[in-house]
């Protein structure tokens, strides 16, 4: 039988839990305002929430000032345990659910720039069709981001380049896909009218992409040019113009002299349209390498694996795409690779 109190205990255990996640929010943001509007409280109620936990545990865990809101030395532990509370009730409660066959299949995807462009959209729109219960967010970031997100909780499932994640050992990697990219610029740019090109004339134009990983820094660091430089902090190289979304970039290497990198299938309107046109090199170090990431101590869902699956099946058409359209447009494999598109 219940016991008459119960209630009451899940209720006092819940609300510890609550605090807990508003402690958190309010060291992230160092502002009772600004904490208590992501919180969807008031101010006051939170400056209560955060009162009674210091009078719980005897200490004051922030310091108010006129410059914001900061954890003590005792907050600062409160805080580094605290996380780690919240993470494990969190991996509680969703393994509880799978266990209990509660969960329909909720599902919180983590896609890098490329992955995210070329692959997730057709996936999901599988995912949907095939199994109108599931429930899914789809978000997109930094190859670094997504293995931050996984970390945190934040994604069930990462999918990106995974040179940096495979070496953290709280992660569990799969590749997935590889595939070459190929500089590409505008319509008469000037490096088209070169007969034979190399990475110093296309280092001397600004990039537009993502940020590239430690994997292809040995080839471009030590380089002097427009194209970008080496971040010092991280080990990863930084375009003139980074963007986080392929199409962005794409609008800005049509507009000016940037150059820009992609798989054929990303800039196959764009190339028969005559607006962007394929550089005549392609080094063997520009290449994706992009497939799983997740969690090594923790289960995968349901909907995390029929994500996966419906990837690998995703993958091997966006395969054969990219082939085709390398036969289409010939590739000569030979030193630097060169492409010249067909009439």
């Amino acid at each position: 039988m219940r016991s008459a109190s119960a209630p009451r205990y899940i209720l006092l255990i819940m609300a510890t839990l609550r605090q807990l996640a508003h402690a958190q929010a309010l060291a992230r943001l160092g502002s009772f305002r600004l904490a208590a509007r992501e919180l969807h409280l008031s101010q006051p109620a939170l400056t209560r929430s955060i009162r009674a936990l210091e009078e719980a545990f005897g200490v004051a865990l922030f310091d108010r000032g006129p410059d914001g809101v900061a954890p003590t030395a005792f907050g600062e532990m409160f805080l580094r345990k605290s996380q780690t509370i919240l993470l494990q009730h969190g991996d509680l409660v969703r393994d509880i659910r799978l266990m209990a066959g509660l969960q329909k299949g909720g599902l919180c995807v983590c896609a890098g720039p490329y992955p995210a462009d070329v692959l997730v959209p057709r996936v999901a729109a599988a995912l949907a069709s095939a199994h109108p219960a599931l429930a899914g967010k789809l978000r997109q970031g930094s190859w670094q981001e997504v293995s931050t997100q996984v970390l945190d909780r934040r994604a069930d499932l990462g999918l990106a380049e995974i040179s940096a994640a495979a070496c953290d050992g709280r992660l569990q990697t799969e590749p997935l896909g590889q595939h070459r990219l190929f500089f590409y610029c505008r319509a008469g740019h000037p490096l088209l009218g070169m007969r034979e090109l190399a990475l110093e004339p296309v280092f001397g134009f600004p990039w537009v992409s993502t940020r590239l990983p430690g994997r292809m820094v040995e080839a471009v660091a030590g380089r002097r040019g427009a194209a970008g430089e080496v971040d010092p902090a991280t080990g990863t190289w930084v375009p003139a113009w980074e963007v986080e979304m392929p199409a962005t970039a794409k609008v800005i290497v049509a507009a000016g002299d940037g150059i820009g990198a992609a798989m054929l299938t990303q800039i196959e309107r764009e190339v028969q349209e005559g607006t962007l046109a394929v550089l005549p090199y392609q080094p063997e170090w520009l290449r994706l390498d992009y497939g799983f990431v997740y969690l090594r101590e923790r289960t995968l869902s349901p909907a995390a694996r029929a994500f996966m699956d419906e990837c690998r099946r995703a993958e091997a058409a966006l395969a054969a795409r990219e082939a085709a359209l390398i036969e289409r447009y010939g590739v000569c494999s030979a030193g630097g690779a060169t492409v010249r598109p067909q009439a």
